[in-house]
């Protein structure tokens, strides 16, 4: 039996702590000496979605399913890596199967709840949460879905009060509980709370396997190396046609990427990406292939353009969401830390960044529940999101010193204050037409479930002003990181902290 097998503890001990690498190649060795066995093509899939490897996961979750149909952690990764590959129905009609097998299972019941409220089908939500109710009234993931309901109508004093009782009455509400909690408070104007409930949900999230696998101090060493090293010379712009009109959006999580891009997603010549990560898949395969990083970044032979583009095109049609356009614009926030590398691959591309100030992207940042990997495991800190931010900037600053590609730059806070006089000069920048389609971008992104971004419910809800400054709200707690974030603030325009 599988179980018994020294090397099934050895393996699930590996991925508790976080060596995915380890836990992988245990898993492999265990599912070619027990072939007929659902647990070792399970854990598989577990891991690979956890490395955004969905395609990989669903081919593991299949294999397990078809071993043993009943196997509901099967259909729990299979559902994750639909889900990571923005196929929502297909992704509710397994949760769907799942329930069948298994319709007193709370776990389930609480899946296929969120899942049904991400891609808009609230109709069939009120049955499953009548029997989430009756078979485990009290469980966390009951008190969790009763949370997403009233935060959907809009009721915060309502959810704040549910999860106070709840904590009060001796339920262990989990992190996403928490974090709506967070969002109650503050929308109640209890901001000390926020704080207090923020960090409860992050000592949580510190303490799983998936935070044991992402080290912020990895993501935080990356941007040193960034830093540290200067090409002896400029790079020169080399010529590398493409048959593609082309731009990258960029600028730190929360500061209005993904508003920017369903804004420009909406006009009928232009496809935007959802978050594609094309540029680490490139970065990984010129590291597995003997370059040195951050080396790579700056150095790229003509020889190479080519193939390293062929790369990145097959990485977006591999994603589900990929769609053609007259202009391709390939958001991904983080991007803005290898610009160097875009401009020596596609040097006829442009370049939008957007800014917002610097303390509201952080506090947003800390206070979203983000789908964890390096980067994202920063804002489990407070004190580790402004030393991310700092170094993201720094490295933004230094490479605009080298760019060559043309640049638009652009605050959120102008966005939101005057839509059409930032969108007009936007659009002229990247060569479109204005469309009026622009205009309606909120009901255009009402129907578009390709996105995952946290920001997605919000930009649905059209533009509005109470994001920005709300840092104020929560001054003090920055006061002691003021000498540190001023300079930053007064580079992008705002007033002085100091």
């Amino acid at each position: 039996m599988i179980h018994k097998d020294p090397s099934f503890a050895f393996a699930t001990q590996a991925l508790k702590s976080g060596n995915n690498i380890q836990a992988l190649e245990l898993f492999l060795q265990l599912a070619q000496k027990y072939p007929k066995e659902p647990e070792p093509f399970c854990m598989l899939a577990l891991i690979m979605n956890r490395r955004n490897e969905h395609s990989n996961a669903l081919e593991m979750a299949d294999k397990a399913i078809k071993l043993k149909k009943s196997f509901i952690p099967a259909y729990l990764e299979r559902v994750r890596a639909l889900y990571g590959l923005s196929l929502f129905e297909d992704a509710a009609v397994w949760l769907e199967k799942a329930i069948e097998l298994a319709p007193n299972n709370t776990r389930l019941r609480g899946e296929v709840i969120h899942l049904l409220d991400r891609i808009k089908k609230y109709d069939a939500i009120p049955g499953h949460l009548k029997a989430l109710k009756k078979n485990d009234p009290n469980s966390p993931t009951t008190f969790y879905v009763e949370a997403i309901m009233l935060d959907r109508a809009g009721k915060p004093e309502e959810l704040f009060e549910l999860l106070e009782n709840a904590t009060k009455n001796g339920i262990n509400l989990g992190s996403g509980s928490l974090y709506l909690q967070a969002k109650a408070a503050d929308k109640i104007k209890n901001y000390d709370g926020t704080m207090e409930i923020l960090g409860k949900a992050k000592d949580l999230l510190k303490g799983t396997s998936e935070a044991h696998t992402f080290k912020n101090n990895i993501y935080i060493g990356h941007l040193n190396k960034i830093l540290s090293c200067t090409p002896a010379e400029p790079p020169a712009l080399r010529i590398a046609p493409s048959d593609r009109k082309m731009a990258f959006l960029m600028g730190f999580p929360r500061s209005g990427t993904t508003l920017s891009g369903q804004i420009l997603h909406s006009h009928p010549d232009i496809a935007v990406t959802d978050e594609n990560a094309a540029m680490n898949h490139i970065i990984r395969s010129l590291a597995a292939a003997g370059k040195t990083f951050p080396d790579l970044i700056f150095d790229i032979h003509d020889a190479e353009v080519e193939a390293i583009q062929n790369l990145y095109w097959a990485n977006h049609q591999l994603d589900f969401r990929f769609e053609e356009g007259g202009m391709f614009i390939d958001k991904m926030p983080l991007n803005m830390i290898y610009t160097p590398l875009i401009q020596n691959i596609f040097p006829e591309s442009k370049v939008i960044h957007i800014t917002r100030h610097p303390l509201d992207a952080l506090l947003s940042c800390y206070m979203q529940n983000f789908q964890l990997n390096d980067a994202m495991a920063c804002f489990l800190d407070f004190e580790k999101s402004i030393e991310m931010y700092c170094l993201v900037m720094d490295c933004w600053e230094k490479h605009k010193q080298y760019l060559k590609l043309p640049l638009h730059e652009f605050r959120y806070e102008d966005l939101v204050d005057d839509f059409e006089g930032q969108v007009r000069p936007l659009l002229a920048f990247l060569g479109m037409e204005w469309s009026d389609e622009v205009l309606s971008f909120s009901e255009k992104a009402k129907k578009n479930m390709r996105a995952k971004t946290p920001s997605h419910s919000q930009i649905t809800q059209g533009l509005y002003k109470t994001s920005a400054y709300k840092w104020k709200n929560y001054s003090k707690y920055f006061e002691s990181y003021y000498k540190k974030l001023n300079p930053y603030v007064v580079k992008l325009g705002y007033d002085p902290l100091l």
